[in-house]
């Protein structure tokens, strides 16, 4: 009876320990040399914005979508043409994974490309004159190499 329940519990914690490595999430790590104070926030922010690069020289204009999660999986964030390269989105809710899709049309075929990251936001300590908050990501590349 008491093998039987520390086999039980044994299951149990290498079942949770596996579940926890492969469901954690992998970030960049932050380069604390090269903070510029200046991009510190004191407030947490909520928002922040996107920057997507995409191939204008291609066509006239790009299809564009912004999936909150996964391409396809998710809700759009955002969707729209665009001519004009970089596109700016403003008031994007950080701490959260973006996908951006681009779908060029070039003469009967169209052709995607997909870019993906997490925006968020890092408390930082003991770097600038105060702590603050800096955002990290939202930097998309969709160009059609």
């Amino acid at each position: 009876m008491k093998a039987d329940i520390i086999k039980i519990v044994s299951l149990l914690f290498i079942s949770t320990l596996l579940f926890l490595v492969l469901t954690r999430c992998e970030t960049e790590p932050i380069d604390y040399e090269n903070i510029d104070c200046n991009d510190c926030y004191e407030e947490k922010p909520a928002y922040s914005y996107l920057k997507i690069t995409f191939s204008e020289d291609i066509c006239d204009s790009v299809g564009i979508t912004v999936y909150r999660g996964y391409v396809n999986e998710s809700m759009i964030e955002w969707q729209g043409w665009a001519t004009n390269s970089p596109l700016y989105l403003d008031y994007t809710p950080v701490n959260n994974f973006y996908s951006v899709k681009a779908t060029y049309l070039i003469d009967t075929a169209s052709i995607g490309v997909v870019d993906a990251e997490k925006l968020e936001t890092h408390l930082i300590k003991g770097v600038c004159e105060n702590n603050c908050y800096i955002i990290t990501g939202g930097v998309y590349d969709v160009e059609l190499k």
